[in-house]
């Protein structure tokens, strides 16, 4: 169950970081020809998720392998 979990929040993690990249993005526009960088939210986001990610696979690795 937390490897399941680990591989979750770690596609929540990577769709964090990468999402400030795409074009299609909902939460920030791009703002033609200055690039703005994504908040800063959605780069601590990314941050918990990972974090999460590798708390729940040393849980796992303790008590599921």
């Amino acid at each position: 169950m937390f490897t399941i979990l680990a591989c979750l929040f770690l596609l929540f993690a990577l769709d964090g970081v990468f999402r400030g990249r795409t074009l299609h993005d909902d939460s920030w526009s791009a703002g033609g020809e200055d690039r703005e960088a994504p908040p800063p939210r959605a780069r601590l986001r990314a941050v918990i998720w990972g974090s999460l990610a590798i708390v729940c696979l040393v849980i796992a690795s303790q008590f599921e392998w």
